[in-house]
């Protein structure tokens, strides 16, 4: 499912503008820190899923790297979307940062702030920074937040994917 995202998407970008984050054309809201996020425990499936404040439209059962059985959350009727994925010791979040058509553009800002939300709630204020800070930059980074080693994909064809060890 990840492939078939990152397969099916353009561009990811923005820049450093307090109130806007923009570079060639894409605009998104960076994080709201002033509206508070509550924090889920990273080992609570259910809880996490809940921070993302959308329904989710579609459960995928898989397996992790490792091959352990995993479930994947989407939350948009297409891969078109924000989705979690959640094994016993990885939790990969991904979201899109388009802007090729109006339709994408609106799409990939709903999947931001889903993205934002899930990461605030896991990681703190920091997970949501980081998630901005991926769509400015379009690149990749590694950090540890709260003891949890975290792994940022470069955006490629519009995806972008944080794999957090639990």
């Amino acid at each position: 499912i990840t492939l078939l995202l990152c397969l099916g998407l353009l561009g990811c970008s923005g820049s450093n503008n307090p109130q806007t984050a923009k570079n060639t054309g894409f605009e998104f809201q960076p994080v709201d820190l002033t509206t508070k996020v509550p924090r889920v425990e990273i080992h609570h499936d259910d809880a996490i899923v809940q921070s993302a404040g959308v329904p989710v439209k579609k459960v995928i059962d898989s397996t992790d790297s490792d091959n352990q059985p995993k479930k994947i959350y989407q939350f948009a009727e297409t891969i078109f979307g924000t989705q979690v994925e959640l094994s016993k010791t990885q939790m990969i979040l991904s979201w899109i940062a388009v802007n090729d058509t109006d339709s994408a553009k609106a799409k990939s800002i709903e999947s931001i702030k889903i993205a934002q939300k899930i990461a605030r709630a896991v990681l703190g204020d920091e997970g949501g920074k980081l998630v901005d800070q991926t769509i400015q930059s379009g690149k990749g980074q590694e950090t540890t937040i709260d003891g949890h080693s975290v792994m940022v994909t470069d955006c490629v064809m519009g995806t972008c994917l944080m794999h957090i060890e639990r």
